[in-house]
């Protein structure tokens, strides 16, 4: 973005925040805010507020694309992802865990279910899909 520099208006903000919790792809928040990736980062390190929008909304993407990676894995036609997706989801949560860790290890404590209970769940979904197959 050579020549004169644009500053970050809250609509600007708002727009990289707001792609960003709803894909967890800093490219894309980016390119919607009209900004460079390393732009963004450069924020980032010198505004506090930004930074923490930042992580706010990056954890809200990554439990997106787990839910959507979850809904896919259990046969959901609304959340159905060909090969190149499934890859590109599962790299984006590779690249953004250790951040999304560390934001729950700063914060409260996650709340992890039991075994019984994810067995439930999971039992529940697989029970949805085979409905939904039998029609």
């Amino acid at each position: 973005m050579g020549g004169k520099r644009q500053s970050w208006t809250r609509e600007l903000r708002d727009a990289f925040r707001d792609t960003l919790a709803e894909t967890c792809n800093v490219k894309m928040a980016a390119a919607a805010a009209g900004k460079t990736p390393s732009c963004c980062y450069a924020l980032k390190l010198r505004d506090p507020e930004f930074a923490e929008e930042w992580r706010l909304a990056l954890a809200v993407g990554y439990g997106r694309v787990e839910e959507r990676l979850i809904r896919d894995a259990c046969g959901d036609a609304e959340a159905r992802m060909d090969k190149y997706e499934r890859e590109q989801a599962l790299n984006l949560l590779k690249f953004h865990h250790g951040e999304v860790g560390r934001a729950h290890a700063g914060g409260s404590p996650v709340a992890r279910a039991s075994a019984d209970e994810t067995d439930t769940a999971i039992l529940k979904a697989l029970a949805a899909v085979k409905k939904r197959i039998k029609g």
